[in-house]
C-alpha cells in the first residue's frame, strides 16, 4: 500500500519478528532492494547529521553520544523500548489511534473491548443486538469505505510532533526539500509482492490452493522451443507465483528451463449440459494436439533416416504379388502356383525381372514351408511318421531329429520294446 501511494521509499524499519524474518519477507525485500530502495539498520534512528549514534531512554533523553554504529548496538542492548515506542513501532500506536477515529465516527457494531466488566459486556451485547434486528450493522463493504475515510482523516488533521498534517508535511518535503514521487510500474508492482508455492504438473494442468490452472493454447513453435507452456514438466514440480487475493486473475509457472514465466489461468468448470462449451474444449484439445504433431514433424524433417524404405520397396511388392498369390493351395510338389493352361509359359526371368521373381521366391517360402507340413493328432504319430520316413532313407529335417530325441528321453521300457520290434519289421522285406 505504501509503494503504490507513495512510490519507491529511501529506507524502510524493520522489526525482528517472526513475520519479518520469514522466507516470503527476505523474498520481498530482495525484489525491492533491485528497485534501488535500501534496508537500514534501527541504529540509523539515532543517527546525527554529523554521523554520530545518540543513545536514548525510554522518554527519549538523551544518555550518550556515539562514533560507530557497534557502538550504539553495544551500549543500546541494555535499554529496552517500550511497548509502544513511537520512534520503533509507529504501527504499535496507530493502531489504538485509527480504533478512536472509528469511534468517533459514531459506528454501529463496535466490539467491546477483552478486559470490560460484566456491565460493560451486558450492555454492549444489548447494543449489539438491536443494531442487528434493525440492520444498523455495516457490510464489509460499507465498514472499508469508512476506514479509507479514518485514515483521510488521519492524513489531513495536525499532529502535535509534525506541527502540521502529515498531507502539509508531505508538500513541504516537496516544495521546500525537492522530494519527488518515483513510482514502480503497476505490473512491476504486482510482480513484487506476488506470493510464492510449487505445484506438480499433471498432464498440462497444476492445482493451486484448490483451483486448477492450465497454460496457453499451444503453437509449434512453443512446443519446439519449450517456451510459454507446461509441455514436458508432466509429473515435474514447478515454481508457482500467485495473488492470493486475486486467484481470478491467473498465475505464473517457472519455467525451469529457462526461468521465464508462463502465464496459467483458471480452468473453468463446463457445465454438463452445455454442448457449445464442451465443443469448445475439444476443439481447443485438438488444436494442441496438432501443435504438437506439428513441432515434431518440423523437428524430424531433417533428421538422418535410419531405415529407407524405398531401398525394399521391390522385395516388399514381390512379397505382396506372392501372397496373393498363394491364397489358394497350390499342387502338390510345386514351388509356386503353375500358370494357366492357356497362357504360354513366361520367358526366362533376366534383369529385374529375375531380380523380382526371386524375391518373390524367397518371400514365398514361409508360405510353402508352413503348408508344406504335415499336420499330426498326436506326438506319438509324428514319432511313427519319422520312423517311417527314416526306413525310406529320406532326409529328415533338423526340427524332426531334435523332436525324435526329445521324445525317447520321455518312453517308457513298453514304448521303447514296442518300437523297437516296430523298426525290425520295417526293415524286413515286404
Amino acid at each position: 500500500m505504501g509503494v503504490t501511494q507513495y512510490g519507491k521509499f529511501q529506507s524502510t524499519y524493520n522489526d525482528n519478528g517472526s513475520s519479518e524474518k520469514s522466507a516470503v519477507a527476505d523474498y520481498v525485500i530482495e525484489q525491492l532492494q533491485q528497485y534501488a530502495m535500501r534496508f537500514c539498520d534501527e541504529s540509523d534512528l539515532y543517527r546525527t547529521d554529523a554521523g554520530d549514534f545518540v543513545i536514548e531512554d525510554d522518554e527519549g533523553n538523551v544518555l550518550d553520544v556515539v562514533q560507530s554504529r557497534a557502538a550504539w548496538q553495544k551500549q543500546h542492548r541494555r535499554i529496552f523500548a517500550a511497548v509502544k515506542n513511537a520512534k520503533t513501532k509507529p504501527i504499535e500506536r496507530f493502531f489504538s489511534t485509527l480504533e478512536q477515529l472509528l469511534q468517533d465516527m459514531i459506528l454501529p457494531g463496535y466490539v467491546r473491548e477483552l478486559n470490560a466488566t460484566a456491565a460493560e459486556d451486558e450492555e454492549a451485547q444489548r447494543r449489539l443486538d438491536w443494531q442487528k434486528r434493525n440492520r444498523y450493522i455495516l457490510t464489509g463493504a460499507d465498514f472499508s469505505q469508512k476506514v479509507l475515510q479514518a485514515l483521510d482523516r488521519y492524513a489531513h488533521r495536525v499532529h502535535s510532533s509534525l506541527k502540521r498534517s502529515p498531507q502539509e508535511a508531505l508538500q513541504y518535503a516537496i516544495k521546500k526539500e525537492g522530494w519527488q514521487y518515483q513510482f514502480v510500474d503497476p505490473e512491476a508492482l504486482h510482480y513484487l509482492f506476488l506470493e510464492r508455492a510449487y505445484a506438480t504438473v499433471r498432464g498440462d494442468r497444476v492445482t493451486l490452493l484448490g483451483r486448477q490452472f492450465i497454460g496457453p493454447s499451444l503453437t509449434p513453435e512453443m512446443v519446439a522451443e519449450g517456451r510459454g507452456n507446461l509441455v514436458g514438466f508432466n509429473r515435474k514440480k514447478i515454481e508457482l507465483r500467485y495473488d492470493p487475493d486475486d486467484l481470478d486473475a491467473g498465475a505464473w509457472a517457472i519455467n525451469p528451463r529457462n526461468g521465464q514465466g508462463i502465464f496459467l489461468k483458471p480452468v473453468e468448470r463446463i457445465p454438463m449440459l452445455d454442448d457449445a462449451a464442451a465443443s469448445a474444449a475439444i476443439e481447443a484439445k485438438r488444436k494442441n494436439m496438432k501443435a504438437v504433431r506439428d513441432a515434431y514433424k518440423s523437428l524430424t524433417a531433417d533428421a538422418q533416416v535410419l531405415f529407407d524404405f524405398e531401398k525394399f520397396r521391390e522385395l516388399e511388392d514381390s512379397k505382396a504379388v506372392a501372397e496373393a498369390s498363394f491364397l489358394e493351395s497350390p499342387p502338390s510338389g510345386a514351388l509356386l502356383p503353375a500358370p494357366p493352361k492357356s497362357n504360354p509359359l513366361p520367358a526366362p526371368p533376366t534383369g529385374d525381372n529375375f531380380q523380382a521373381q526371386v524375391a518373390a521366391m524367397i518371400s514365398a517360402e514361409p508360405y510353402i514351408r508352413e503348408r508344406s507340413k504335415r499336420v499330426y493328432l498326436s506326438e506319438y504319430d509324428r514319432y511313427k511318421a519319422l520312423l517311417d520316413a527314416m526306413s525310406r532313407n529320406e532326409t529328415i529335417a533338423t526340427e524332426d531329429l531334435a523332436f525324435k530325441s526329445r521324445y525317447e528321453e520321455t518312453m517308457s521300457d513298453e514304448q521303447f520294446i514296442y518300437f523297437a520290434d516296430y523298426i525290425k519289421q520295417k526293415k524286413q522285406p515286404l
